[in-house]
């Protein structure tokens, strides 16, 4: 195994128990549960706390969106329509054009841009 993968790995293993609000009580084995966490936080313009459910590669560039002025828009209140087939899936907001890929990794759901 590469030294790239263990250390990403070690980092995803560390994520739910980092800083940050409220995240302690999503249950990351819901897939609908981490979209909404993420949702809520791309809502809110919390750069940390989307990144903290997506993949270890992407959380720099999901920080750097969320950041940006054109950050998708997501309504204060939502609804989500949830697909998901064995390890992996997807989430729409709906109403929107937003939406993300899930993969469970481990038991433990990510979002995946």
């Amino acid at each position: 195994m590469n030294r790239a993968l263990v250390l990403s790995m070690a980092l995803a293993a560390l994520e739910p128990v980092g800083c940050g609000r409220d995240r302690g009580s999503v249950d990351l084995s819901d897939p609908e549960a981490v979209a909404r966490a993420f949702f809520t936080a791309v809502r809110e313009h919390d750069a940390e706390g989307a990144a903290s459910y997506v993949l270890a590669e992407q959380k720099i560039g999901c920080m750097e969106i969320v950041r940006a002025s054109d950050a998708p828009r997501i309504p204060g209140s939502f609804d989500l329509s949830v697909s998901i087939s064995g390890d992996s899936g997807s989430a729409l907001v709906i109403g929107t054009q937003t939406g993300v890929d899930l993969v469970r990794i481990y038991g433990r759901w990510w979002v995946r841009i």
